[in-house]
């Protein structure tokens, strides 16, 4: 069965956090990522930088899309780094 990783658990990786990477590593294959904990990342990025890690670290993984139309316009803006920033 598959697992989708929650944004509480991701955003500890790309932090450096060893205790999200230990947990991540020990699930077995197949694990992917929401759209919407990709755009909370993406979102709650702190600046270019920050939003370059995340985009690096996100393109490593499955996005599992969402099936509402209305999530495409926000994912869109955030994955082309189109929101604003602090």
């Amino acid at each position: 069965m598959p697992y989708l990783i929650d944004s509480d658990v991701l955003i500890d990786i790309p932090r450096g956090k060893q205790a999200a990477r230990a947990y991540v590593d020990a699930l077995p294959e197949g694990w992917a990522i929401s759209q919407v904990s990709a755009l909370e990342l993406i979102v709650g990025a702190r600046d270019k930088r920050d939003l370059a890690m995340i985009d690096a670290f996100l393109s490593a993984y499955v996005i599992v899309p969402l099936r509402d139309s209305r999530a495409a316009t926000p994912w869109q803006r955030a994955a082309t780094g189109r929101l604003s920033r602090k």
